[in-house]
This record gives C-alpha cells, structure tokens and sequence, in this order.
C-alpha cells in the first residue's frame, strides 16, 4: 500500500521534529510504501535534477516542487507548482499518476496546488486525510486583509478538500474548532490528531542513567527538584516568570534549554542575575531535548504553545502549562497541571501552580502515574496509525514503551 505525504502550504525540513517530518518515518515503520512531496519557495533559474529529488535518511523518496515562474511572485497564493524528472517538467497531477497512490496525507490545505490533489483524489478512489495547525493566533481572521484570505480564498480549497477527505485532521483542541468555525466544517469529519515524540529518540530504557548523567554533568545535587524548560524565549513564553517564580524555593533547579531572541535578551539576563536556582545550557539538539525531559521531575511551560508540550508529555514527565482554552489535550487523567494568568501574567500566578507539586510528594507522584499512563498517546507508534484510521496492532512496536 502506498501513501504520498504533501506538504504544499507548510514549512518543512529535514531533520525536524514535526508531524511532517514523524507521520511518513512511522507510516514506512508500518510497512507502508511512503513517498513525500514539498513545496520549495527558493527559486533557482538552472536548477539541476538533484535539486529536485532524493532520498531522506529514513529511505523514503522525496520530491520537490518549485514555483512557477514569477510573473506571480508577488502573489504566492496564485503560484503553480512544477518538479523536473529526467529533464521532463511534471505538475502536480503528473506526479500522481506516476506514483499512484493509494492513501494521501495533506499537511496544510490552504495550497491552491490542493485542488489538484482532490481532483486526482476524487477520480481514483483514493483515500484522503488532511491535517491544519491554524487556529486564532497564528491565523488570526481580525483584519479585512486576513477576512478575504482565510474566510474566501482558504476556505474554498478547504471545502473542497473536506468533502472527499476521510478525516481533517487538526492538531490541537483549538485548531479543531477553527476548522469548524472559521471554515464551516462539520463535527463529523473534524478531529483531534495530537502532536508528539519520536519513539525511537526517547530512551526509556536507560531513563535511570540519563537522569544521573545529567545531574552529574550539570552538579545537580540527587536530592534537588528538577523542573526543566526552553525552547525560543521571547517575553510570550513568560520563562523570565517563571524564574522569578521559583527564586526563593530550596532544593529546587531550573533548567533552561535555548537562548533569548535579541530583542528580549537584556530583560531575561537581568532576571537570570540573581537567580542562583537556574542553569542556562543554550540550545539542545532534538535527541538531547528527549534526554532532559527524561531527566527533569517537572516540565514546565508558563507561556505559548509549541510542540515541546507534547513531546514532554511522551517522555511521561509531569507538565506544568498555561492554560489556553482548547489546548487541554495534554492533560489525560492528571498528568498536567495549569498555569490561570489573571488579570496579566505574574509570576504568584506560576506560584500558586507549581508550589503545591513541590510541597506534596503525593500530589507529584499522582501526577508521574497519571504521565506513565498515557505517555503511549503522544508518541508517534500510535499517532501514525490513528492518522489513516489504522488503530488495530499491525505489527508496530517501541522497545521504548514503558511497560505498565
């Protein structure tokens, strides 16, 4: 069985640690035959075929699409799409009937290139699935510019897509309900597909060593508290907070992963100055981002969402966030706790969350069995197969999982 990934209309790159980079690594886990085709916005006017095509490090063949050509190069939206195979020009159409797939996964339905999947889609019985990570804040609708775009041009590719689509898909509680607000989509086919971690990444097995490598490498007495955060650390993020938070509690480290974008960073040093409680350790590669989840007794995240919330949440570690309404999903049974800002984001705030975990060991062991229990939910093993409606056993496992 084959099935073709389209990133169109979304960024994507090799190496990351996002739905379009995990789904095709964990559908060819699944034995199914997987191909990836991207969108490329990076014009070059002799592009060899290289450029066009490769082979990624999970084995799985890639094509890029450039724009074509430039007399709508002001205007994206308008832009058409073309790939090169043995100095043949192929569309996106072409490119179907070559492949013939029997499954498509579309990352991002605001492409114009989209309609050409769904009338290929439409006339060879394929099954279709597509995921959106819109919501209100990154996809505001407030101004007219952002109305006629969204409300007019998007939501008729997306209309299109969802009538012959098994699944759309979105990724957090909230972008679910964009979908169905900004967009008119029914309930029926709008659904919940959760972010997460990448089994192969996260090292269950040697959590204990991993926890005492990096205590040791950062003299983290054993008998401290760690809490553990990072990502970009902008003044949305509210880390500067959440260090106040914590500056007068004992036997309590934060670790900090990431460095402040220019903008805020005189602020987060000045607040880092006297607070003996915190390591800053810059950026983290994605595989050492898993190993200080694992690490950490506590992750924390006081501000805006990233993906970093869900792969903490597949390491089985305790979380701490701010509370969005519809972006609850990472709290199953207990596992996670809430951050209510009110009126503004103040560090008492942060306070009044985190310190009853600090101070009942019972509350904290609570929260780690409720994350052991549900850890299996954020990682992609079963977020792949819930993805094209294969949730029954075919043959994938983790050595990771943790046994309950």
């Amino acid at each position: 069985m084959k099935i073709c990934h389209f990133m169109l209309s979304c960024f994507y790159k090799e190496g990351g640690g996002y739905q379009e980079n995990l789904l095709p690594k964990f559908h060819a886990k699944m034995g199914l035959e997987v191909r990836i085709a991207s969108n490329s916005n990076d014009w070059n006017e002799s592009p060899s075929e290289k450029e066009f095509s490769y082979v990624n490090d999970n084995g799985i063949p890639v094509t890029i699409f450039k724009t074509k050509p430039v007399i709508f190069k002001r205007f994206h939206l308008l832009q058409t799409l073309y790939s090169l195979t043995n100095n043949q020009i192929v569309g996106i159409s072409e490119y179907l009937q070559r492949e013939k797939p029997n499954i498509i996964f579309i990352h991002g339905g605001t492409h114009i290139g989209n309609l050409e999947i769904a009338k290929y889609a439409s006339k060879n019985n394929v099954k279709l699935y597509v995921d959106q990570h819109a919501d209100y804040y990154n996809t505001p609708v407030t101004t007219v510019k952002q109305r006629l775009i969204v409300s007019f041009f998007y939501k008729h590719i997306i209309q299109k897509l969802y009538k012959l689509c098994e699944t759309y898909w979105g990724v957090t509680p909230w972008r679910v309900q964009y979908l169905r607000d900004v967009y008119s989509l029914p309930e029926a086919k709008t659904k919940l597909l959760v972010m997460g971690g990448d089994d192969e990444k996260i090292d269950f097995e040697h959590r204990d060593a991993i926890r005492t490598k990096v205590r040791e490498q950062h003299r983290i007495p054993d008998g401290d508290f760690l809490i553990v955060t990072g990502g970009k650390i902008d003044e949305a993020k509210n880390i500067h907070l959440l260090i106040e938070a914590l500056s007068e509690c004992e036997n309590v480290k934060l670790l900090v992963f990431g460095k402040p974008v220019d903008a805020f960073r005189e602020t987060y040093e000045t607040v880092c100055q006297n607070a003996s409680s915190v390591i800053n350790i810059g950026w983290l590669s994605a595989e050492k981002v898993y190993d200080y989840f694992l690490a950490a007794d506590l992750v924390v995240f006081p501000g805006t969402h990233s993906v970093l919330w869900e792969q903490a949440a597949a390491c089985a570690v305790p979380l701490v966030v701010k509370h969005w309404e519809g972006m609850r999903h990472v709290n199953v049974n207990g596992n996670c706790a809430f951050i209510s800002f009110s009126p503004t984001p103040s560090a008492s705030n942060i306070q009044e969350s985190i310190i009853p975990i600090l101070t009942d060991k019972g509350k904290w062991r609570e929260m780690k069995r409720a994350a052991n229990e549900c850890h299996h939910t954020f990682l992609y093993s079963d977020i792949a197969q819930k993805s094209i409606g294969m949730h029954k056993d075919i043959g994938i496992t983790s050595k990771n999982r943790l046994c309950k």
